[in-house]
């Protein structure tokens, strides 16, 4: 279910198979960019998943995708899970507000070395399992 349109699983499997085969017999394919241009829906859910399918991509890789997007996501919002979950980080958090009034540029320089390391483990870390 998609807003006010439903769909079933095996329609939705029908239809992503059938744009993936008519997306591939037009030269679509991996490193091969092409645009999508549609309002959210299940018209845009099988677009997607059909162009990924054209590409080679199987449930594995798509998967994959989702535990980075994931792992990513938490290690944006890393600093206010553990304000969350420990009173000591709490505190800190409280201190370096009440410290704000008082020294703006080096609060701000905080949040960009936070905003920076989220960068960074977006860039720099792999999500990909170690084959055996």
């Amino acid at each position: 279910r998609c807003g006010p349109q439903a769909v079933t699983y095996a329609a939705l499997a029908a239809r992503v198979g059938a744009l993936a085969r008519t997306l591939r017999r037009h030269g679509a394919g991996p490193e091969v960019p092409v645009g999508v241009c549609l309002e959210r829906g299940v018209d845009l859910i099988v677009a997607l998943l059909g162009l990924a399918a054209a590409s080679g991509a199987t449930a594995a890789d798509l998967g994959g995708g989702f535990v980075s997007l994931a792992v990513f996501g938490l290690a944006l919002s890393l600093p206010l899970v553990v304000a969350v979950l420990f009173a000591p980080a709490r505190a800190l958090l409280d201190r370096i507000s009440a410290l704000s009034r008082r020294i703006p540029r080096w609060t701000g320089g905080l949040l960009v070395v936070l905003g920076l390391w989220s960068i960074w483990f977006s860039l720099f870390v792999s999500m990909n399992p170690v084959a055996p």
